[in-house]
């Protein structure tokens, strides 16, 4: 993750471009001096998210499919400053992870590193606080993951992204499905709450079967198959993945999104060089986006039919749909 230093509150800059662009020095710099108007925080918790700021190994974690794959690849290339308030939340998960392996379960994994192949390619991660034991009574493993949060969740099952990223991890320890129980554990300030992934056995409800959230090798295969490729093809050719295929669920993550105007300015070149295909006209000369980026289209399969799903083809010569006139119904006299 290139990230390389913070903006600044009053725009106070030590970098060419201006914009309140702070080296991660020159923030500790002014900091030390006292300058609240420009970093307004005790110095300890400004170095404290400067040294947890961490580069990844070669292979690609678990997390970082979680999320958008094109704003991913885009933070992970290119240099970007974030605010001090967007990377609280990561720092305060690394206070509570460090409390985690200062007191570890006798069962538990801390900082361990887990690698698995998919198709030659190297998923993995590190886990801060996992837990992986055999329960007493069902016998079966248990995966328990922590989590820090603002808000814990209204009912007992975990947010949609915490399914999946435990999914995973039980795929990417290859534990059996049917021997394993998944549970997220939620951490906010005032409470605690564990919830657990519903393994589809339970009562129906209205006599609509049970929802099961315990994802079988082929169902995380496939999803590996969706977002594990899409970006290796982007590390492998260089590029990002296409703006047009951003999913509407992942776009709400732009707001907090460091590198959101590179991916605006990018996506622009996407659509021009889109609509020039489209008009028979030659391709833009920008590097990496000309004609929406076919390299990347040769790494994944099927991409280019979603593009083209994404862009409908218009046939110019083709005549214009007559309009359909539906008669209006007589009132009945009353």
């Amino acid at each position: 993750m290139p990230l390389i230093g913070f903006v600044s509150n009053d725009g106070k800059s030590d970098q060419p471009e201006g914009n309140g662009h702070c080296s991660f020095d020159y923030a500790l710099q002014l900091c030390r001096d006292g300058d609240d108007d420009s970093f307004p925080y005790p110095y300890p918790l400004l170095k404290g998210i400067i040294e947890s700021v961490q580069q990844r190994g070669e292979y690609i974690s678990v997390t970082s499919i979680l999320h958008c794959l094109r704003g991913e690849f885009l933070k992970r290339t290119e240099p970007y400053y974030s605010t001090v308030e967007a990377m609280y939340p990561m720092f305060r998960g690394t206070l509570f992870h460090g409390l985690m392996e200062a007191n570890p379960h006798p069962d538990g994994l801390v900082e361990i590193k887990t690698i698995r192949k998919y198709k030659g390619i190297e998923i993995g991660g590190t886990y801060d606080s996992l837990i992986v034991r055999k329960d007493p009574v069902t016998k079966k493993f248990v995966l328990q993951d922590w989590k820090t949060t603002d808000n814990l969740p209204r009912y007992d099952t975990p947010y949609s992204s915490h399914i999946i990223q435990v999914n995973l991890y039980r795929w990417l320890l290859d534990l059996p499905v049917d021997e394993t129980i998944l549970e997220v554990h939620y951490f906010s300030m005032k409470a605690h709450k564990r919830t657990r992934l519903k393994d589809g056995t339970g009562p129906s409800r209205g006599g609509r079967a049970p929802s099961n959230q315990m994802w079988t090798d082929a169902q995380v295969e496939s999803y590996l198959d969706d977002r594990l490729l899409k970006l290796k093809a982007s590390y492998v050719t260089r590029l990002p993945m296409p703006y047009a295929l951003v999913t509407e669920d992942e776009k709400w993550e732009c707001v907090y999104c460091p590198v959101r105007q590179l991916c605006a300015d990018t996506a622009r070149l996407e659509a021009e060089a889109t609509w020039r295909r489209r008009a028979g006209l030659p391709p833009v000369s920008e590097v990496g986006v000309s004609d929406l980026s076919p390299e990347w289209f040769g790494v994944t399969s099927e991409v280019y039919a979603r593009i083209d799903a994404a862009y409908p083809k218009i046939d110019v010569d083709a005549p214009a749909p007559k309009k359909v006139v539906t008669p209006r119904r007589k009132r009945s006299a009353s």
